[in-house]
């Protein structure tokens, strides 16, 4: 089973930081599925001024393609 890296990116007004956490799953489509909860139990302890802006969700395994 690979894992995957998942980074979230938080907006704070025209700043903002961001997160990576790793996941160990069999495919990616189970990633993203593990990452919904995540992601809402993520949100509740962000304040108003803060939100989730983007995630991204790679194979730590597998290079990156571009075209």
């Amino acid at each position: 089973m690979p894992y995957f890296r998942v980074t979230t990116f938080m907006g704070q007004a025209n700043m903002g930081w961001s997160e990576t956490w790793w996941i160990f799953k069999s495919t990616i489509n189970q990633a993203i599925a593990a990452l919904a909860p995540m992601l809402d139990f993520r949100n509740t302890i962000l304040s108003a001024q803060h939100s989730i802006i983007a995630t991204r969700v790679a194979s730590k395994d597998r290079r990156r393609k571009a075209n």
